[in-house]
């Protein structure tokens, strides 16, 4: 199988299905975990040096630099039967390269996946674009090195992987609501909020969600809780979730007045029901028209109105 290598959540490298346990000095796998946070982009030594051995001569580093070099591709030589398997590291003119040509490494595929979805996306082929949008999120088992949390070198890959996890799951709820899959919508806004709970279009589509379920008290204490998790950063709701959240809210009375309409209808239907006085038969119908127009039944309405004629 050559060389696998992991970055996200864990670093694991493999090669031929055997997980490289042994490396020479903490710094061997820290050199090769710089080298992968941009595949086939070139390093120079004076730029591994700073990173590995600031304090030292810049003679010394290159040395040190070039001792690890070679002790790490023997490291990735140890399992492989080609000896060629060194050529993942490549020697370039004052510095040097990891090939991501020559093994699978998560975040190239990881990112593939996602510019292929994105693609699929813009062009409107929503379910084909949601398949691979999950391949990638598969793929994606955490931060990007999250042992080297406080490395300088780690923070800009590790932002920018996390930020596409983030779109593509945005994306794929925005799809699933899209689609009317409201429960997997919700399964993947919720699970965004846990990697991060400030972001307001995660808390927008599931107060869409479960407005459209028939749940909208749910959605306003998704509100709330957009409301006070925001509130830890001092600022407010946007625009756009204030007009959701208040067109909600204008649902909600609306369903609460017709359910009130309702069931007036249903106690003047049994009065008239047992009634024969034709004074009070008027009332009822005249009440009972009332409802009718709030509902919009126009013609339970007329019929109302004509018998409220007749008993006038």
């Amino acid at each position: 199988m050559g060389l696998i290598i992991y970055l996200l959540g864990k670093f694991e490298v493999y090669c031929n299905d055997r997980l490289v346990r042994h490396w020479q000095t903490e710094n061997d796998k820290i050199l090769l975990k710089i080298l992968l946070t941009e595949p086939g982009q070139g390093f120079s030594q004076d730029t591994l040096v700073a990173y590995l051995w600031p304090d030292l001569p810049p003679a010394q580093g290159v040395r040190n630099l070039r001792g690890r070099i070679s002790e790490l591709r023997k490291t990735l030589e140890l399992y492989p039967k080609e000896r060629a398997r060194s050529s993942c590291i490549k020697t370039l003119s004052r510095g040097y390269a990891f090939d991501p040509q020559s093994c699978w490494i998560d975040t190239e595929s990881f990112q593939e996946l996602c510019q292929q979805a994105r693609r699929l996306d813009q062009a409107g082929r929503y379910e084909e674009a949601a398949k691979l949008y999950e391949e990638a999120l598969e793929i994606y088992r955490g931060d990007f090195l999250p042992e080297d949390n406080h490395q300088e070198w780690a923070i800009a890959p590790r932002e920018r992987l996390r930020r596409l996890s983030l779109e593509a799951l945005e994306r794929l709820a925005e799809i699933s609501h899209q689609l009317q899959r409201c429960r997997e919508a919700i399964r993947y806004a919720e699970r965004a909020l846990l990697a991060d709970r400030y972001r307001e279009e995660f808390y927008r589509v599931l107060m869409r969600c479960y407005a459209d379920t028939g749940n909208p008290a749910e959605s306003v204490q998704i509100y709330e809780r957009c409301r006070q998790a925001l509130r830890e950063l001092e600022v407010v709701p946007s625009k756009q979730t204030e007009q959701l959240y208040q067109e909600i809210r204008r649902q909600m009375g609306r369903d609460t007045g017709k359910a009130e309409a309702e069931q007036a209808l249903e106690d003047i239907q049994r009065q008239l029901d047992t009634t024969s006085e034709t004074q009070r038969r008027l009332e009822l119908l005249l009440q009972q028209q009332k409802h009718l127009d709030y509902l919009g039944r126009r013609a339970e309405q007329l019929r109302a109105l004509d018998e409220a004629l007749q008993c006038a």
